[in-house]
């Protein structure tokens, strides 16, 4: 199963793409939301570690729109509590996570 990462915050777990014309293997920076303009259909999918939902948290509706680094920013504030902690692995680190995920966008 092929598995991407989360824009957002680099989670290496999302289950399809999270925009249809986003690579899902990088994280994504410097672009304004919303990123349907960017990139296409959203999946509405939730990111199991941070919580985003791509299509939802990016978009105009119930609350302003955030862009992944502000989205980021404010988990990291908040704690960094995981949307399915049951999904968080052992010895899990946000600086590892971002570590790796700006290796596979290389």
């Amino acid at each position: 199963m092929t598995q991407y990462i989360c824009p957002c915050c680099g989670y290496l777990g999302l289950s399809s793409l999270p925009y249809e014309y986003a690579s899902g293997r990088e994280l994504i920076r410097g672009v304004s939301a919303p990123y349907s303009t960017h990139f296409g259909m959203p999946s509405y999918e939730v990111c199991s570690c941070c919580g985003f939902e791509f299509g939802n948290d990016d978009e105009p509706g119930t609350a302003p729109p955030m862009t992944f680094e502000q989205f980021l920013a404010e988990w990291i504030q908040k704690g960094m509590k995981w949307f399915e902690p049951s999904k968080r692995p052992i010895g899990w680190s946000l600086e590892v996570q971002l570590l790796h995920a700006n290796k596979a966008v290389d």
